[in-house]
């Protein structure tokens, strides 16, 4: 592993994250197998794994916490629209989260609606994972359950709500999972394979986990001509000392130390979208984890928890070529 830049401050306050990640790599913990990023892959069953590529994952518990916000205890519809709005939606929020599809949050749905016709809400659920793009699977854990009087019966184990056009859901092992298809469900309650079995997802997932995300972007792209190239990249959120943290992994194809080498050099005084970079995150640090380069950034004067997505969804450095 590589180190530079501030490697002593980080390796000091390493043991101050106030908001760890709940659970380990077994799944263990009060998030029901979704406790980190590598364990909720092995929840997920695969999709189509192309290039556009996007998993959303998140522990809200830990979200919820390192924004000081207040976790509705579902009584009240406002809160839970108001909570909903400052963990998923808030642009200016310094931890970052891709909203989770099932919810409709994206197109304004009320919570209110959501849980009329499925019998459970965004304030039930503790973590997610979703396959968001291509549109996939969404499997959480929290005080969920499928309600017989709201579904009809599509299939051994596989419920839907509005004569089984809507959503489709299955449980297990405390889990739920959401799909609009039924081929996801179908693998999923069968034992089929998982998306941890990806080496480029779990590489990163691991490399996430080991800086304690509490949520993360994991992404898929044609490799670049680049100095270096890469396939699979994931954004984290961190709280770090109090403080939070970007962490931007990149599963390289070419030398992980030249690559880390490479990128050092052009973010000192890059610039992207007319600003300095540094105005928008300025790097802390550059590690290498096998075939993993990790970069950790706090925020600057200008950026935001949603600066590392926007970057990567404009085609901008340092996930293409400044």
């Amino acid at each position: 592993m590589r180190r530079t830049r501030r490697c002593a401050l980080l390796m000091a306050s390493a043991v101050a994250l106030v908001v760890p990640a709940c659970g380990d790599d077994e799944g263990g913990g009060g998030s029901g197998g979704l406790g980190t990023i590598e364990a909720a892959l092995g929840q997920l069953p695969p999709g189509d794994e192309r290039p556009g590529m996007i998993i959303s994952w998140a522990d809200l518990d830990a979200v919820t916490e390192a924004l000081g916000a207040t976790r509705p205890d579902g009584s009240s519809w406002d809160e839970v629209a108001a909570w909903g709005y400052e963990v998923l939606l808030d642009v200016d929020s310094p931890i970052g989260l891709v909203p989770p599809e099932p919810f409709g949050v994206r197109q304004a749905r009320s919570p209110e609606d959501f849980a009329e016709e499925h019998g459970w809400s965004i304030a039930d659920v503790d973590a997610f994972i979703e396959l968001v793009q291509p549109v996939g699977a969404f499997v959480a854990s929290g005080d969920l359950g499928i309600d017989e009087d709201l579904t009809v019966e599509v299939a051994d184990g596989i419920r839907g709500t509005r004569e089984g056009e809507g959503t489709l859901m299955a449980e297990r092992d405390g889990l739920l999972i959401a799909a609009r298809q039924r081929e996801p469900l179908e693998g999923w309650v069968g034992d089929g394979p998982r998306l941890d079995e990806d080496e480029g997802l779990r590489s990163v997932a691991r490399a996430l986990d080991d800086r304690r995300a509490i949520s993360a972007a994991l992404v898929r792209r044609e490799p670049l001509e680049l100095d270096w190239a890469y396939d699979t990249a994931g954004i984290g959120w961190a709280v770090d000392g109090g403080e939070p943290r970007t962490v931007i992994a990149f599963r390289v194809l070419d030398d992980a130390e030249d690559a880390a080498d490479a990128l050092e050099r052009a973010l000192e005084g890059a610039e992207v979208l007319g600003q300095p970079f540094a105005s928008l995150l300025d790097l802390e640090d550059v590690d290498t984890d096998d075939d993993v380069v990790v970069l950790t950034f706090s925020l600057g004067p200008e950026g935001t928890g949603q600066t590392a997505l926007q970057l990567w969804s404009r085609h901008a450095f340092p996930f293409a070529a400044a």
